[in-house]
């Protein structure tokens, strides 16, 4: 049997590591949803509508999705 790839290898194990971390907004948080740069990837976030460059903590996951608010 073949394991589908995920698009995202181990973020369901490291997700729960990043929350309480800080990261810099990537993509504009707008409407709710923007994306974070982490390790060797992009990764998308739900949370306050936030600029480029600005500070936002992880605190939660939703599947792939990582929950974020403004620091």
């Amino acid at each position: 049997s073949s394991a589908k790839a995920s698009d995202q290898p181990g973020l369901n194990m490291r997700g729960s590591e990043l929350i309480g971390r800080t990261f810099m907004v990537h993509q504009a948080i707008i409407d709710g949803r923007g994306k974070i740069k982490f390790g060797y990837g992009v990764w998308m976030v739900t949370g306050q509508d936030s600029p480029v460059g600005a500070q936002v903590r992880m605190v939660g996951q939703d599947g792939v999705i990582l929950r974020v608010e403004t620091v």
